[in-house]
């Protein structure tokens, strides 16, 4: 019958990231700092624990998060500026400000934001 619907492949080492994406969250009413939170999934797909480091870069600035996976294990991590100081952006650039209401507002960050790699650290 053959394949009849949308393939998708994937090649990874022993760890993947994926449904990476980025929130923020800008103080009012100055707009003056924004605090950005990291959501990722990390998938072990080896038999054994692996110690890596998840690696980012934010403008010019690098930063980097230890993580511990457990063998087969599939981990939903959570990084916020209060965790990684390098999220917390002052006098951040507002690519635009939406108001629907008095109080809701949804704001555009214009900052470029990589992660890097995950690197699995050899013991």
């Amino acid at each position: 019958m053959g394949i009849w619907r949308g393939v998708y492949l994937k090649v990874s080492g022993k760890v993947s990231l994926d449904n990476t994406n980025v929130q923020s969250k800008v103080k009012l009413p100055g707009l003056e700092e924004a605090s950005l939170t990291i959501k990722t999934r990390l998938r072990n797909y080896s038999s054994e624990t692996v110690n890596g480091i998840l690696k980012g870069k934010i403008e010019n600035s690098e930063f980097s998060y230890l993580v511990t996976l457990k063998p087969g294990i599939v981990t939903d991590l959570k990084l916020t500026a209060e965790q990684i100081p390098e999220l917390r952006l002052m006098n951040p650039r507002i690519g635009g400000v939406i108001t629907w209401a008095p109080l809701n507002y949804t704001n555009l960050i214009s900052h470029l934001l990589q992660i890097r790699t995950f690197q699995i650290q050899i013991k």
